[in-house]
């Protein structure tokens, strides 16, 4: 095989391997939006789900990326995956999430925590 097959056969399996990544990424948010939604009834504790990974980007981005640059980046994509793949492994197996209503809905049930906070 010559060099520039070789290399564009690379690039189509780079790609391939991102879009299957990223429809199982979109697969996984509906998955997980609609599992809370339907174990809690509480539109709150969906837009957690939005809410949580940003200030997380937020409070880890400036520096997490100067940690990953000095690792090989192929290892830390693969203890990633892993990593989620043993999360949602043990998710059907934590508390149900209607026992963490008191949590998600704050000290004012009727309100939540703006309406407590103001």
């Amino acid at each position: 095989m010559s060099e520039k097959n070789q290399n564009s056969l690379y690039v189509v399996v780079y790609l391939a391997g991102r879009g299957v990544s990223s429809f199982g990424g979109f697969i996984l948010s509906i998955a997980l939006n609609v599992y809370v939604l339907e174990r809690t009834q509480s539109p709150a504790a969906v837009s957690l789900l939005w809410i949580i990974p940003t200030i997380a980007s937020v409070l880890v981005g400036s520096w997490i990326g100067s940690v990953t640059d000095r690792a090989s980046k192929r290892n830390v994509m693969m203890v990633m995956d892993v990593a989620l793949a043993g999360l949602l492994a043990v998710l059907p197996l934590v508390r149900p999430v209607r026992d963490l209503q008191p949590i998600i809905k704050g000290p004012c049930p009727q309100r939540g925590w703006v309406g407590w906070a103001i």
